[in-house]
Formats: structure tokens, sequence, C-alpha cells
């Protein structure tokens, strides 16, 4: 069923049915027209469809001929009432062709919010899968630190040990030389002691 083309304005309505905006304005709450919202560049408005208008404004004159058929008649049965009736059977059946239209946009509208909820589910899924490669390069980053501090740490440790053992053999070497000057400067003192009292002569 191709889709209806909604482009007549109220004022376009008004004039084709020789009534007020405010009369269409109600003919639309009582149900009797059917209108469309769309957006333009001035905000949003409501349009019409033709084809709807001019079965309204046929409805209305057959209605507004039976009613005084009716009254030429004073009420009673006769050619009134068939009208009347028959008035009834177009107006059901416009209705019902009109409900067929509606049933096939709102299966149309169930065909496109299926399709979006698969789409979702999909984003969700991707949105996880995300998730979870975040977390496993979050603990791959965590266990590659934990590894880096205990590398520094040996490192610092290491170092502390090099240090000191570098200290310790400087401090042997500084006491190995105070021992050797030392022994040089008794030595000395030995032999001047011994030219001194005679012992040694040069």
């Amino acid at each position: 069923m191709p889709g209806k083309e909604y482009n007549l304005s109220y004022k376009e309505v008004a004039d084709l049915l020789g009534v007020s905006r405010r009369s269409i304005q109600r003919y639309v709450n009582d149900g009797g027209l059917d209108t469309k919202t769309v957006i333009t560049r001035h905000g949003e408005i409501r349009v019409f469809n033709k084809e709807d208008v001019l079965a309204y404004k046929e409805a209305r004159e057959q209605q507004q001929h039976i009613k005084k058929e009716n009254k030429k008649e004073g009420g009673a049965g006769g050619t009134g009432d068939k009208q009347a009736l028959m008035y009834q059977a177009n107006m059901l059946l416009k209705l019902e062709q009109e409900n067929f239209g509606l049933n096939e946009k709102l299966g149309n509208l169930r065909e496109e919010i299926g399709t979006f909820r698969t789409q979702v589910e999909e984003r969700k899924k991707d949105i996880n899968r995300l998730k979870t490669n975040i977390r496993r390069k979050n603990f791959t980053i965590q266990k590659t630190k934990k590894r880096a501090e205990i590398d520094i740490k040996k490192i610092e440790g290491d170092r502390t040990k090099y240090i000191s053992l570098i200290k310790t053999r400087y401090d042997n070497k500084i006491f190995v030389m105070s021992l050797v000057f030392l022994g040089v400067v008794v030595l000395v003192g030995l032999i001047i002691y011994a030219i001194v009292s005679g012992r040694l002569s040069l």
C-alpha cells in the first residue's frame, strides 16, 4: 500500500472546506481528519493529505444533505433513512481502510523496532568485548609494572651491595697503607736512634 502524501497546510484545508482554522482544529481533535507532523526550518507544522480532506468534505456534504432530507420528510423512515444507512456504511468502509493502513504502519514500525533492538544488542556485545580487552590490557600493564618495580628494587639492592663492597675494599686499602706508613716511621725512628746512640755508624 503506497504511502500517503501530506502536503496541505491548515490554510489550504480551511479554504478547501470553506471553514475556519478553528473548525479544522476541531475536526482534527474529533478524529475526523488525520494529520502528520513534519519539521521545517520554521519549526514543526502539521500537514494534511488531500485525498483525506476531499473524502471528509464529501462525507460532510452527504451528511448535511441527509439532514436536509430528513427535515423535509419529518424525520420518518423512507429515503432519508436509506441514505443515512449508506452514509454510515461508507464511513465504516473508510474506517476499515484506515485501520488497514494503520495496521500496515504498525507492522512496519514493529519491524523497525526489531531491527533497532538487534542493532542495540550488537552494540552491547561490542562494548562488552571492548571492556574485556581493556581489562586484559590493564592486567598486563599492572603485571609489567610489578615486574619493573621488582627489577628496580633488585638493581638498587645490587647497587647498595656493590657500593658497600667498594667502600670496604677502600677502607682495607687505607688500613694497610696506614700500617705500612707506621712501619716505615718506626723503622726510620729506630735507625735514627741507633745513629744517635752510636750503635750504628754511617
